[in-house]
């Protein structure tokens, strides 16, 4: 099997790699809206202190999700940039470069320069802080209007529904954005191997034009649009070897 196979077969992994993170967030997110609810009890008023101290309690185990989430992709990060070295037979690069290079490069979400992305770390604090404002919103509307229990309850169970949706297409997007840095500090560390890169969508019914579009470009090393280009992309970046005269 060729290296560029190898590395589109990879694609299923990291779907896969996705899945698992996401499944890691869920505990975290039953668990905020659990506590809107233990909080709320049957009030029919909540006081600024209350929610104030609630939005804390929420935002301090969604921040304890964030070091989880950060932890398992650091993990990821050096197994992917070990996997391609080995695919490649090449140099496998520094860890810490490695996990360093994911916090600080920007995640290009829709575009194809750094202007008005975000860092991984901000993109997840960012999720967080709206889902602490929109939980806590939502238990001062339910006190408000003096719902039962049960009806305090359906009313979390499908914002729950909501926020695990928001989950996974967050999941998919910033495992593919390590699994991207990853590989092109491994591609760098190696450029006596590889001479360029090229992406590789996944195409079927949700592929985007975005993808669709850019599907087979070749770029040099270190230039051109990166992957994710949007929520839930599949894109990958794959090396193309020098060829040896």
């Amino acid at each position: 099997m060729s290296i560029k196979d190898k590395l589109i077969r990879h694609q299923i992994l990291l779907q896969r790699l996705s899945e698992n993170q996401y499944e890691s967030m869920v505990p975290f997110l039953d668990a905020v809206l659990l506590r809107a609810f233990e909080r709320l009890g049957g009030k029919r008023y909540l006081s600024p202190a209350e929610a104030k101290n609630l939005e804390k309690e929420l935002a301090t185990i969604l921040e304890r999700m964030t070091i989880v989430t950060m932890e398992n992709l650091d993990d990821f990060a050096i197994y992917e940039s070990e996997f391609i070295a080995r695919v490649l037979m090449g140099v496998k690069p520094d860890a810490q470069r490695i996990t360093n290079s994911i916090r600080l490069r920007r995640m290009g979400i829709g575009l194809d320069v750094d202007r008005g992305s975000k860092s991984l770390p901000v993109t997840l604090r960012s999720f967080n802080a709206h889902k602490v404002r929109e939980i806590a919103k939502k238990a001062r509307q339910i006190a408000i209007q003096g719902l039962s229990r049960e009806e305090a309850k359906q009313q979390f169970l499908a914002m729950g529904k909501l926020m695990r949706s928001q989950a996974r297409s967050l999941s998919v997007t910033i495992v593919n954005h390590v699994a991207t840095v990853a590989k092109d500090i491994t591609y760098m560390s190696n450029r006596n191997l590889i001479g360029k890169v090229m992406w590789s969508s996944v195409l079927d019914g949700n592929t985007t034009d975005y993808c669709r579009e850019h599907n087979g470009i070749i770029y040099d090393i270190g230039e051109g649009p990166r992957p994710p280009a949007h929520f839930n992309c599949r894109s990958v970046m794959i090396a193309i070897l020098r060829t040896v005269t």
